[in-house]
C-alpha cells in the first residue's frame, strides 16, 4: 500500500484482483464509499466479473444523495459484493441522519453482504426524511451481519413487490435501537422494527415466489414489532384483508423487546413453515402475533414480562394458496409473568381453522389467564369450546387480575365472561393431559427460568410427539424431555484423585 501513500485520502485504491477470484477495493478513512460501491457494481456486471470485497477503514461516511448509499447496481446473481468494515461497528459509521431516507438503499440488488458497521439515521422531524438503516426492494441473496442500527425508522426493511420472486435474506448477529419515542400518538414518534420483510399484493394476485427471511442472533429494542414477515392481501385502501401462504420466516436466538401499542416481539401474517425458536421475547407489549400463517413451529422460546398477551394466534382472514397437511405447533416454550394471556387463539372467520397443537410448554403466572380461545367476527363474539390438543403443558398460577389491557380487540380474554372464563383455560377444552404444578425455576427473580433438578417438570414431557433436538441453551434433550424451554442437564461426576499435601516415603 506504500505505492499509494502520496495519493489524497479521498481517492480509492485501484482495484487489485486477489486470490480465489476476489477483487479487493480499499476505502481509506474519509474516502469515497459510494465510488467504491459503483466500482464494485461495474466489476460484477463487467466483461470479466469477479467477487468483490470492499474494505472500509474506520471513519464516518455520509451519503451525498437523498436515497442514501445506493447499491442497486450490484445485481449479478453469480457474484457477490461484500461491504466490510476493517475494524467493526464501534469505529466505522454510516451516518445518514437528516441527510437521506436510508443508510443503504438497493432496488433489485443481488448477492450482497453488509458486514460490521454502525448504521445511524436519526431524523427528529419525519417531514422530509424517513430515517431507515438498510432498505431494499425486490432484492435477494442479501446478508446483513455484525452491524449496529441506531435509526428513527426501521433498522432493515426488505420489500417484495414481485410476486414471482423468491427472495433470500439473512439478518444475523446485529444489534439495534430503532424507532423514536414511547407514545405512538406524540409528535415526532416513529415506528421502527429491527428486521422486516413485507410482501403486499392486491386481491387475486398469483403469488408463486417462496421467499425466505432468516433473522438470527440479534439484539433489538424497537418501537414496533422487532421482527416481521408480512405476506398480506391489501385492499385499495391499504388494509390487510387476507394473507398469502407463500414464504417463511426463520427467527432464532434473538433477544427482542418492543414498546409501542399493539406491537410484538415478532409479527407474522401469512406464509408457511415458519420457525420461531430459541428467542428471548420480554419486557415489551406482546410476545408474538402468528396471524393467518398456515403452518410453523414456535419452540424453545422464553416469553416473559410483556404488558399484554404472550402469543396471539389467529385465523385472521381467508388464506390464499393453502398448503394442506401442514401444522401449527407450539411446544417447549416458557411463557411466564405476562400481563395478558399466555396463549390466545382468536377465530376471526368463524371456521375454527388452523388450530394449534400445544404441548410441553410452561404457561405460568400470567395475569389474564393461561390458554384462551375466542371467536370474533363482525357479528359474533364468544369463548368457543375448542380442543388445542393441549398435552403435558404446565398450566399453573395464572390469574384474572388484568382488567386493563390496552389492545382493545383482545382485552376481554379471560375477563369479560366470568362464567366461561377460568384462570388456566377459557374456551379451551382441557383434555386432562396437562399438569398444574409449581414449575420450580432456578432463579426467576433474575430472569433465569431454567428448571431446578428436583422440579416436577423434569422428564414430565409427552414423548409421543416430536421434540426439539436441543433446548433453549443448546443442551441435548433426552428421550424423556422436560417441560418448557430448558432441559435439566445432570452435572457430570468427575473422579479427581485426592493427593496428599506432602510426598511420603512410598511416593519418592
Amino acid at each position: 500500500m506504500s505505492l499509494f501513500s502520496f495519493m489524497p485520502m479521498v481517492l480509492l485504491v485501484t482495484p487489485m484482483p486477489a486470490q480465489a477470484q476476489v477483487t479487493v477495493i480499499q476505502v481509506p478513512s474519509g474516502g469515497d464509499l459510494q465510488g467504491a460501491i459503483n466500482q464494485a457494481a461495474a466489476i460484477v456486471t463487467g466483461p470479466t466479473p469477479t467477487d468483490v470485497l470492499i474494505k472500509v477503514a474506520p471513519g464516518t461516511y455520509v451519503p451525498k444523495a437523498f436515497p442514501g448509499f445506493e447499491v442497486s447496481g450490484i445485481n449479478n446473481p453469480l457474484f457477490t459484493v461484500t461491504l466490510q468494515s476493517e475494524e467493526g461497528p464501534a469505529v466505522t459509521i454510516i451516518d445518514s441522519s437528516s441527510v437521506a431516507n436510508n443508510g443503504i438503499r438497493g432496488f433489485g440488488t443481488r448477492n450482497m453482504v453488509v458486514d460490521g458497521f454502525t448504521i445511524r439515521n436519526r431524523i427528529p422531524d419525519q417531514t422530509n426524511f424517513v430515517g431507515r438503516g438498510v432498505f431494499m426492494r425486490d432484492a435477494t441473496g442479501i446478508t446483513v451481519q455484525h452491524c449496529h442500527f441506531d435509526t428513527t425508522a426501521h433498522g432493515t426493511l426488505f420489500q417484495i413487490t414481485d410476486p414471482t420472486l423468491s427472495s433470500h435474506v439473512s439478518v444475523v448477529n446485529n444489534t439495534g435501537v430503532v424507532g423514536q419515542g414511547t407514545d405512538p400518538n406524540a409528535p415526532g414518534s416513529a415506528a421502527g422494527g429491527g428486521a422486516s420483510m413485507t410482501l403486499f399484493f392486491s386481491p387475486g394476485t398469483s403469488v408463486t415466489g417462496e421467499s425466505r427471511f432468516v433473522v438470527a442472533d440479534n439484539v433489538f429494542r424497537c418501537t414496533t414489532s422487532c421482527v416481521r414477515y408480512l405476506n398480506a392481501v391489501l385492499d385499495a385502501n391499504g388494509n390487510a384483508i387476507g394473507s398469502f401462504s407463500n414464504g417463511s420466516l426463520e427467527m432464532s436466538g434473538n433477544d427482542v423487546a418492543n414498546s409501542f401499542f399493539a406491537t410484538a416481539g415478532f409479527n407474522i401474517i401469512g406464509g408457511h413453515g415458519h420457525v420461531i425458536a430459541g428467542n428471548r421475547i420480554h419486557d415489551g407489549i406482546s410476545g408474538g402475533f402468528f396471524q393467518g400463517a398456515v403452518s410453523g413451529v414456535i419452540e424453545n422460546n422464553v416469553i416473559f414480562n410483556n404488558s399484554e398477551h404472550a402469543l396471539f394466534v389467529t385465523s385472521f382472514a381467508p388464506i390464499s394458496q393453502d398448503f394442506p397437511g401442514e401444522d401449527r405447533i407450539i411446544r417447549h416454550n416458557t411463557i411466564v409473568n405476562n400481563a395478558g394471556t399466555g396463549i390466545v387463539y382468536v377465530d376471526s372467520i368463524g371456521t375454527q381453522a388452523l388450530l394449534p397443537n400445544v404441548y410441553n410448554n410452561v404457561i405460568a403466572f400470567n395475569d389474564a389467564g393461561g390458554v384462551a380461545a375466542v371467536e370474533q367476527t363482525a357479528s359474533t363474539f364468544a369463548f368457543i369450546p375448542v380442543s388445542f390438543n393441549v398435552a403435558k403443558n404446565d398450566n399453573y398460577g395464572n390469574t384474572l387480575r388484568n382488567f386493563g389491557l390496552s389492545f382493545s380487540t383482545v382485552n376481554y380474554i379471560g375477563i369479560s365472561n366470568p362464567s366461561a372464563a377460568a384462570p388456566d383455560y377459557s374456551g379451551v377444552i382441557n383434555t386432562g393431559l396437562d399438569l398444574s404444578v409449581v414449575p420450580g425455576f432456578n432463579a426467576p427473580q433474575f430472569q433465569d427460568f431454567s428448571l431446578m433438578p428436583h422440579s416436577m417438570l423434569v422428564n414430565a414431557g409427552i414423548t409421543s410427539r416430536p421434540t426439539p433436538f436441543q433446548d433453549f441453551a443448546g443442551h441435548l434433550r433426552d428421550a424423556q424431555p422436560d417441560i418448557g424451554a430448558f432441559e435439566v442437564v445432570p452435572t457430570p461426576v468427575i473422579n479427581v484423585r485426592s493427593n496428599p499435601l506432602r510426598r511420603g516415603p512410598k511416593d519418592q
